[in-house]
């Protein structure tokens, strides 16, 4: 079970840090995916399900807080003055 786990998880964060790597995108998902690809080679699970997970927790984490900044600043937008008014010296 923890295999399947493992590969299913595994190939797609392996496969985004693919992609990034080919678009010169250089982060700490390569450790990652390093990591998860010397799991399954030497046949021991355990240490690659934790990857797999904590790399799944912290996208979905940051995909959060992306959205929810996002509405905040929508919000903040929405309230600001749609007009502006300048004053003149009389001198």
């Amino acid at each position: 079970m923890p295999f399947i786990t493992l590969i299913g998880g595994g190939a797609l964060i392996v496969w985004e840090s693919f992609r990034g790597i080919l678009r010169k995108h250089f982060a700490s998902d390569i450790v990652a995916m390093m990591a998860i690809i010397a799991a399954i080679l030497l046949n021991d699970a355990l240490p690659g399900v934790v990857i797999v997970i904590m790399q799944s927790g912290g996208k979905a984490l940051e995909a959060y807080a992306f959205r929810r900044a996002s509405s905040s600043l929508d919000a903040l937008l929405a309230r600001s003055p749609r007009i502006a008014h300048r004053k003149k010296e009389l001198a």
